[in-house]
Formats: C-alpha cells, sequence, structure tokens
C-alpha cells in the first residue's frame, strides 16, 4: 500500500479578506440573511494570520517586509509549520511589487526561509490588469517582474473561462524539476461555488442535511486554453506568438524539431518556421 502522508501544519498569511469576508465565504446566511450559520470547521493544522500595522518602522528595521519577515521565520519555528502560505506577495511591502527590486528582494527572502526551514511556500500573486481582450496565459502577465518566476520551482496561473463566468482553468506555466503536463493543451477546468466539502471528502456522518458552506472549485474536465478564451483576430495573434516564442525556448534546449512540433501542436514545417524565425510579427499586447 502507497504511504499516506500526515497533514502538514499550516501557516496561512491572508493579507486579502478580512474576518467578516472570511466568515461570508465559509457560513451560510441565517434568517437575519447575514453569514455566521454552519460555519466551516478547519483542520486545527490550520493558522490563520492577518496583518495589524501602525505604518511605523521599530528601530533597526529598513522596511515593512525586513520587519515582517525576522517576525515570519520567529512564527515558523515556534509552531513548526511545514507549509506557508502568503496571500498575497503585493501586501508584503508598501511600495508596489510592480518595483522589481522590491518584488525580488521579497522572493529572495522568502527562498531563504524555504532553505534554512525546510519548509514549503505557496506564494499569490495578481496578474496585471488587462487593457484587451484575454489571451494566452504567460510569464509577462504576472504583476511586478517576469523575474519573480525564477525564484519558483514552480509556477501556476489561474484564468477566467469567457464560456461560463463561473469557471476558471488553472494553466502550468513553469516546472523546474518535471515535466509539464497542464499546459496550454491540457488545462484543468472548474467551477466556482458553494458545496459540501465535508461530505464530499466522507468525513461526516450518514443522514446529516447538506451544509453548502464552503466556497472552493469542483473539477469539470482537461480543455484546451483556446477553447476558454474570447476568439479574437488579437487573440489569435498572440497565440501564435505564444508558439513562437515557446518554439525558439525549446530549440535552444536541444529540442529537436519533431520534438518541439509534438510539444507546441504543430507540423514539423511550422516549428522549423518558428524556431527559423527570429523576429515575431508584431502583435498588439492584450
Amino acid at each position: 500500500m502507497p504511504k499516506v502522508c500526515e497533514p502538514d501544519r499550516v501557516l496561512y498569511l491572508d493579507f486579502e479578506l478580512s474576518r467578516d469576508q472570511l466568515l461570508s465565504r465559509y457560513s451560510l446566511p441565517g434568517n437575519d440573511g447575514l453569514p455566521g450559520k454552519d460555519v466551516y470547521e478547519f483542520s486545527s493544522n490550520l493558522i490563520r494570520t492577518e496583518n495589524y500595522w501602525n505604518g511605523r518602522l521599530a528601530a533597526g528595521y529598513d522596511s515593512f517586509a525586513d520587519m515582517l519577515f525576522d517576525q515570519l521565520c520567529a512564527m515558523v519555528q515556534d509552531g513548526r509549520f511545514e507549509t506557508l502560505i502568503v496571500d498575497n506577495i503585493t501586501f508584503l511591502d508598501r511600495p508596489s511589487t510592480v518595483n522589481t527590486d522590491v518584488s525580488l528582494g521579497i522572493m529572495r527572502r522568502l527562498n531563504e526561509l524555504k532553505k534554512f526551514e525546510f519548509c514549503s511556500i505557496l506564494v499569490l500573486a495578481h496578474t496585471g490588469k488587462s487593457a484587451g481582450p484575454p489571451g494566452p496565459l504567460s510569464e509577462a502577465d504576472l504583476q511586478g517582474s517576469v523575474n519573480i518566476c525564477n525564484f519558483a520551482d514552480s509556477v501556476f496561473a489561474m484564468g477566467r473561462s469567457a464560456v461560463d463566468p463561473d469557471q476558471r482553468y488553472l494553466k502550468q506555466i513553469k516546472c523546474r524539476s518535471g515535466r509539464m503536463e497542464y499546459d496550454t493543451r491540457n488545462v484543468p477546468v472548474f467551477t466556482l461555488g458553494r458545496f459540501d466539502l465535508a461530505a464530499s471528502m466522507g468525513v461526516v456522518a450518514n443522514g446529516r442535511p447538506p451544509l453548502c458552506n464552503f466556497l472552493g472549485f469542483t473539477f469539470d474536465e482537461y480543455r484546451e486554453e483556446k477553447d476558454l478564451v474570447a476568439r479574437t483576430r488579437l487573440v489569435e495573434q498572440a497565440w501564435h506568438l505564444d508558439q513562437r516564442v515557446r518554439a525558439r525556448k525549446l530549440a535552444r534546449q536541444g529540442r529537436s524539431l519533431a520534438a518541439i512540433a509534438a510539444e507546441i501542436g504543430v507540423s514539423k514545417a511550422t516549428a522549423q518556421r518558428y524556431v527559423n524565425q527570429r523576429k515575431p510579427q508584431h502583435a498588439r499586447a492584450l
């Protein structure tokens, strides 16, 4: 029988939601219409924290990030946490993470924490505002700097489906230690909504009435990313540009034309044209 891992102790840095917002997501409305009835009970191994800061830097600190990381290291050590979730990186310093120096400094500190404390870290980040219709997701969509990806072992992006407003899909952007399984040709699609998570996991007694008090995703299917975005001329240009960029990147890695063609889903002749086309045609940024 395969070995089943014990649940990790998780420290969740929540810089996004207030307590009232969290309560509304994971509870049912009462008779008065206010949230708070049948609150979803999370594991005791999940510790959520919020940020309370008076705007002043303590003596000896040059930035909010430095002050926070010292406290964060102490929390990880004292609480013996094995997993850290940062939601999201934008709030880790008062200057915006659009500033490359700030965003890269934060990622360096998180990498130090990962190595010294032997913990897994999940970092959430926003994407920049798009002026045009949505196109294929890539590293360039990451708010702050594409160089942030250099510090990550694995990167996923979440996109909104143009087919159904309640659908989301995940796309694998980077994988340092394995093969890409969920690229543009094979993205998992989910539906966002409320459901009874405990019942779906089989951890409640039979006969209990359903409690749809958990806001999350239910898996639907695997699809190609191009089927989930608005099909316009600009989007088509972006798709071809993305294929050319991927083809040249694979060629630099020493992949054969046949392997490149199979990877990006085009003919061998098209793959050769993409690799030899040093200056791709201009496509308006989406």
